[in-house]
């Protein structure tokens, strides 16, 4: 009996020691220790957006901004407005609804429904189109006809209960209820609207019928190229685009 009773002892003081043991071993780091790995990663290589959530977390963040910078070598460029008539769409539209989400590569994105407002010009070339693979956010509700789907990088977002906001550049997004000139290259569905110029295709349309880039700023190719041969007038280019030869069908 009193080998049985040893034997048990000798069973709960091991069993003791690897609890103890895995405890020690599941104990997170002091939060001083992990604020100084996080910085140390965001110094070497970044920080994911889930990294970046937890950075603030630990300092008692409840807001931060996250500055990104567009890479423009993916966007297309051309030399003259019948260039750029000939590939893409042109038309006024105005977002009525926009939500934003984090998606599968960890980015704020916020996406917008459009209404068109009028088409200035449709493709005479072969269309540009892509086939949309993703979801409609449902949140912007139902899609009558004329409206159609824009996304782009940057948005604000709570997330895990802190506020981020992700800005690239100085572009700002698009605000609901204002007027906008779009260049865009459609799906397949005419439903989803890609910038192929990314934020260089879309210009606000002011009170006053000029155009505004939405980093405010004129030194762009197509903002250049308005102000020089349209003196920065809507109605300028507005009639010159539908004088413009119709597309062929």
């Amino acid at each position: 009996m009193r080998v049985k009773l040893i034997a048990l002892s000798i069973i709960l003081t091991a069993a003791v020691a690897a609890a103890l043991i895995g405890a020690s071993k599941a104990k997170p780091k002091p939060a001083q220790q992990q604020i100084e790995e996080l910085e140390a990663g965001a110094k070497s290589h970044g920080l994911t957006l889930g990294e970046r959530v937890r950075l603030a977390q630990l300092r008692n963040e409840r807001k931060i901004t996250i500055t990104n910078s567009y890479s423009t070598s993916t966007y297309s460029e051309f030399p003259d407005m019948e260039t750029a008539a000939a590939l893409c769409s042109i038309v006024v539209a105005r977002p009525v609804a926009a939500v934003s989400r984090v998606d599968d590569e960890e980015r704020i994105v916020s996406s917008y429904r459009f209404q068109t407002v009028e088409v200035l010009s449709e493709p005479r070339a072969p269309e540009m189109t892509y086939t949309f693979n993703g979801t409609v956010p449902p949140e912007l509700g139902r899609f009558q006809e004329g409206d159609f789907l824009v996304t782009v990088l940057g948005g604000t977002k709570d997330v895990d209960g802190v506020e981020v906001t992700s800005k690239y550049d100085d572009f700002e997004l698009f605000s609901v209820g204002k007027e906008y000139l779009l260049f865009l290259n459609f799906d397949t569905t005419k439903t989803v609207g890609g910038l192929s110029m990314g934020p260089l295709g879309a210009l606000e349309i002011g009170g006053d019928g000029t155009l505004s880039t939405l980093d405010r700023r004129p030194s762009h190719n197509i903002k250049q190229m308005i102000d020089s041969r349209f003196g920065n007038s809507f109605d300028v280019l507005k009639s010159f685009l539908k004088s413009l030869p119709k597309r062929q069908v």
